[in-house]
């Protein structure tokens, strides 16, 4: 807690002119934001007022001790204008009492005290304090100018003089324009009537180094802009010129810090307190050792003993107390600590006691600038150059060998990194001008990309009017719209290789230009997003590589990398309408296609289109029996069904879901999930678990409602496929035009319909006296027709031939039926559909192309690269090829749980081919004789309805919903 003590010795330091009032309220600023941060974080301790005078380099221990004695003097007054701007700053309610108790004292000017005839300066008030002496305001009686005395006290022990001796000696020796002048040397009278030594100076009127480095650190207005980096690395060489002129002179300074640094107004820069100094050689002189005891921040200011210098700024051998061992390299180490001071605004070491720093510089626990600063909160400089860290870094070497060799070594690396500067700021001013130029380039790209948008619109209206037929004069304006296209495309991709040359350039002349950086980063971002439209995983990988030494920081990479939301509701119906037909039930397809589908449904109620893939009409038979939901059946929301996500990942060659975890409940989300792709679980009881793949995109939201089914509901040996979007179509291979379609609930059967099912279906016509029509049905491929009939009439039976019979095709009861017509399949789902009150079809294209690939564009139904082991084609077996039973490749498997897409044999389906061609039908799929090529999701086949193909054969599918 806050105590009126805490502020007592920096008010004290400030009466005695020790501290300005300027950096006594930027203390107590300092001090009170580490009060309130502390009080808000366990654990955390604020600094005393004196510690952070001390780490700003604003006091030295000689101060410290004058301050302590002038408080067991007790409180003086307090000014009213610095009490109110106390206040103002709202210190906690202990101290705010305290300083309204203070007595007022009047602010005046300072006094000079008018010494006896026979001295030569009138002393005036103390102005600072060094190692061994105070330093007051005086006036030279003979030549009536403002000088600096640093006065010994009278009572000061023999050590003391014989440093201030020293120090006078030393700053005699030395005349630079950066080293404080030296007027005069002698004694005076002291107030305790004996003599004091004295020292005149040249009195500098300004701040110390440390003053403004504080002002920074604290944020003071106008710091940083008065303050400038290149100013403060032009002070820090006068220093470094200051040291090794004295070097040259056979001088050590050996308390070098931002404090010993006077500022003049008039731009002077002037190395101050030479009262550690000795010459070079010289052997070190008993010193008292300085007491362990004493408390920070104390200890951690000018020292003298075995210890010799301020421990945030000595160097390490000064630290281990080698005072011996010190030279020039060791105020080498000093500047770079000041050069340190002057990056990060903050001192290289700091803690808590004299040891405990010293301790830090002895084992070298060192924090490189560039980091310090990323890590400071609050004001802070802007980024290190590394030129300059790799400057300081070197200065400040823990080996004296590995430190620049002097002074005048230090600072011609500084004059190189700012004579570098300014070529660099010649470079940056080239390389923004190749920034804005690629600025332009986009711009004019941007406004291309507009122009192709409205001219594709354009393009697409004339191509829906103009029929191939017509004559060239009609088909003009379509085809100079094509032709203009492909200009603006041209000229577009011309612009943008045009500014990435732009960026690259200004990258070469200005590596760590981020504008240029973001400039090409926003074209491989581009480039990205049309490859990831195109289905281009090469491309994506090729342009995600292409970020490497551009994105350095990884922000494009990571919106590129940005998760999505998953967010699913479930349903069920509340009616009965999918429970199997009873009574008299059938149904009837009419051969010609005349229904649009859009969305996985029939619409009698739209106009077929040239884009649309038409269905026949189904039509019921029995007039009472009913089958399928219609609009008017009520849903109600299932809540509480599991939700277990597993992550679809790629090993050898196949997509399969790994490690299943658990999501929640339903309603779900949204819940954020990392991009990729994903297969869902849901788990209810009473319904069978439904698979649910979903892709979750970038800043994408996965939106689902799923409707559930009880078991009596699903038939036999089929899975739901839930509706939904999927993307359709080869990508790239399709020259990058990848559309999208939507299918509706839909009941597929998990494998091909086989020989012994179709044989049971043209058994049953027999049995009903419709043989003519079973024999029809048979399988046949041109003339030829397959399986033996036995009997006749009623009694008529079909049968597989044996091996003897048919030597070329050992039919097997398993294998899928081959051999078949569109025809003989529809009639086959008519007769399963009045056998089991159930509206039986074929797949429409775009349900087969669904169910092979779900919805994360694989090409096939285990992956997106083929292998001859995970599905029947007519490279999966030693020999010739040949038909097997279905489902003998497992890994042919979708992820709803589909066996045989992807080969065994391709599929009749629904709908025609193209509503041009209405006596052509659709077919799917890869087959046993068919290449691997045939066997990807998105080849699309046709053949006559009356034609038979022993490659092709069909599965059922069962809609949800009513046929209209």
């Amino acid at each position: 807690m806050a105590q009126d003590t805490d502020l007592r010795f920096a008010l004290a330091a400030t009466q005695l002119g020790i501290i300005s009032r300027k950096q006594l309220l930027s203390c107590v600023g300092t001090w009170l934001d580490e009060l309130r941060r502390a009080g808000g974080e366990k654990g955390k301790k604020a600094r005393r007022p004196e510690t952070v005078l001390y780490e700003a380099g604003v006091i030295d221990e000689a101060g410290l001790t004058a301050v302590l004695k002038a408080m067991k003097r007790g409180a003086a007054g307090i000014d009213e204008g610095l009490r109110n701007s106390l206040l103002n700053m709202n210190p906690p309610k202990p101290i705010a009492d305290w300083l309204k108790s203070l007595p007022v004292s009047a602010r005046g000017q300072t006094m000079v005290k008018r010494a006896p005839k026979d001295v030569r300066y009138d002393l005036g008030k103390e102005i600072a304090r060094g190692g061994v002496g105070r330093v007051v305001e005086g006036i030279d009686r003979k030549l009536r100018r403002e000088v600096a005395l640093k006065l010994l006290p009278e009572t000061a022990d023999p050590e003391s003089v014989e440093r201030f001796v020293r120090e006078a000696r030393i700053s005699a020796k030395l005349d630079h324009p950066n080293v404080v002048p030296v007027y005069d040397f002698g004694d005076m009278p002291g107030a305790k009537g004996g003599r004091q030594l004295y020292l005149a100076m040249k009195r500098v009127k300004g701040k110390d180094l440390g003053e403004i480095l504080m002002d920074l650190a604290t944020g003071q207005p106008g710091a940083e802009e008065e303050w400038t980096p290149s100013r403060l690395l032009r002070i820090f060489q006068d220093v470094c010129l200051g040291i090794a002129y004295a070097h040259s002179r056979g001088v050590l300074h050996r308390d070098l810090k931002p404090a010993n640094v006077m500022l003049g107004d008039y731009g002077e820069v002037l190395i101050v307190d030479w009262g550690l100094a000795k010459f070079i050689g010289e052997a070190e002189p008993e010193r008292s050792e300085p007491s362990s005891a004493i408390p920070m921040p104390l200890a951690d200011l000018t020292m003298v003993g075995q210890v010799v210098g301020t421990p945030s700024y000595m160097s390490p051998e000064a630290a281990a107390g080698h005072a011996d061992a010190m030279d020039e390299r060791s105020d080498v180490y000093a500047l770079g600590t000041i050069l340190y001071a002057i990056l990060t605004w903050r001192v290289p070491f700091e803690g808590g006691s004299r040891d405990d720093v010293i301790n830090k510089v002895k084992e070298f626990r060192f924090v490189a600038p560039g980091k310090r600063v990323a890590d400071t909160k609050g004001p802070r400089p802007g980024s290190v150059a590394p030129e300059l860290e790799a400057v300081c870094v070197k200065a400040m070497a823990r080996n004296p060998a590995e430190r620049h060799a002097s002074a005048r070594e230090l600072h011609d690396a500084v004059r190189q990194f700012l004579e570098g500067a300014s070529e660099r700021e010649r470079v940056v001013h080239e390389a923004a001008g190749h920034v804005d130029r690629g600025r332009g380039l986009l711009t004019r790209s941007d406004e291309l990309e507009a122009q192709i948008r409205e001219l594709e619109m354009r393009s697409a209206e004339f191509s829906g009017r103009i029929k191939p037929h017509q004559p060239p004069a009609e088909k003009r304006p379509l085809w100079d719209a094509e032709v203009k296209l492909r200009e603006l495309r041209d000229e577009k991709v011309e612009k943008r290789a045009q500014a990435v040359a732009e960026f690259r350039e200004a990258l070469r002349l200005d590596p760590g230009n981020t504008e240029a950086q973001s400039g090409i980063c926003s074209q491989l971002v581009e480039r990205y997003l049309e490859a990831e439209r195109r289905g281009d995983r090469a491309g994506m990988v090729h342009v995600w590589n292409s970020f490497q030494g551009y994105d350095r920081g990884g922000e494009w990479r990571y919106l590129l990398d940005a998760p999505g939301r998953l967010e699913l509701r479930t349903w069920v119906y509340a009616c009965q309408c999918l429970r199997p037909a009873t009574g008299a039930f059938g149904i009837e397809f009419v051969e010609t296609g005349s229904l649009p589908w859009r969305d996985g449904k029939p619409r009698p109620d739209l106009a077929v289109t040239p884009e649309d893939l038409p269905v026949p009409a189904i039509w019921s038979v029995g007039a009472a029996a009913k089958y399928g939901h219609t609009a008017a059946c009520h849903k109600v929301e299932r809540k509480g069904v599991e939700v277990w996500v597993a992550k679809i990942k790629e090993a050898d060659r196949r997509l399969t879901p790994r490690e299943e975890r658990f999501l929640g409940k339903t309603p779900l989300g949204p819940i954020e999930l990392p991009q990729g792709d994903y297969q869902c679980l849901l788990r209810a009881q009473g319904t069978p678990e439904v698979r649910l793949p979903v892709r979750i995109t970038r800043d994408g939201l996965w939106k689902q409602e799923v409707t559930l089914y009880a078991p009596s509901e699903v038939p036999d040996g089929f899975v739901l496929m839930p509706g939904g979007p999927f993307v359709k179509g080869r990508g790239v291979e399709d020259g990058g035009h990848l559309p999208s379609a939507d299918t509706a609930d839909a009941f597929v059967a998990q494998l091909p319909v086989t020989c012994a099912e179709y044989l049971e279906y043209l058994n049953d016509l027999c049995a009903k006296g419709r043989a003519d029509e079973a024999e029809r049905r048979r399988p046949k491929e041109a003339e030829r027709r397959f399986w033996i009939l036995d009997g006749e009439g009623t009694a008529a039976r079909f049968r597989l031939p044996t091996a003897e019979e048919d030597p070329e095709l050992a039919w097997e009861p398993a294998w899928p039926v081959l051999g078949v017509t569109w025809r003989d399949a529809i009639g086959y789902c008519e007769w399963r559909s009045s056998r089991e009150g159930r509206a039986y079809r074929l797949l429409h294209e775009d349900e087969y192309e669904k169910a092979a690939r779900g919805v994360d564009q694989r090409a096939y139904s285990f992956g997106r690269s083929y292998d001859g082991t995970y599905s029947h084609t007519n490279v999966s077996l030693t020999g010739p090829a040949r038909p097997m039973p279905a489902g003998s490749f497992p890994a042919d498997e979708s992820v709803y749980g589909v066996r045989d897409l992807s080969g065994g044999a391709s599929t009749w389906c629904l709908n025609l081919f193209d509503p041009a061609l209405p006596r052509v039908r659709a077919v799917r799929g890869g087959s046993w004789g068919a290449s691997p090529a045939q066997a990807h999701a998105a080849v699309r086949q046709s053949l006559h309805p009356a034609s038979a193909s022993l490659l092709v054969g069909f599965r059922l599918a069962c809609s949800a919903e009513a046929w209209p």
